[in-house]
């Protein structure tokens, strides 16, 4: 299985939101990896949010994105739990 910012990564790629791939792939997204932001998981909620435009339809899946980091389903595992 993928690590999780992998996942998060192509699922950004995509979207077509190459530098926030990039910012993933480096693990700022992480809980664990991030070095550059203090609340990782509000700042991608955040950065997604600001790309969405007026159309209920066409932004659906950035909404479906959103909802699943609010709801953990990006959440990394800790690395001492994964020895």
């Amino acid at each position: 299985m993928l690590p999780t910012k992998e996942r998060l990564a192509q699922r950004l790629h995509a979207l077509g939101f190459f530098d926030l791939e990039r910012e993933a792939r480096d693990g700022q997204f992480s809980d664990f990896e991030n070095q550059k932001y203090a609340a990782p998981k509000a700042t991608l909620i955040y950065l997604l949010a600001n790309r969405c435009g007026t159309s209920k339809e066409a932004d659906a899946p950035i909404f479906k994105l959103i909802n699943e980091v609010k709801d953990g389903a990006w959440d990394d595992t800790a690395p001492s739990a994964l020895k």
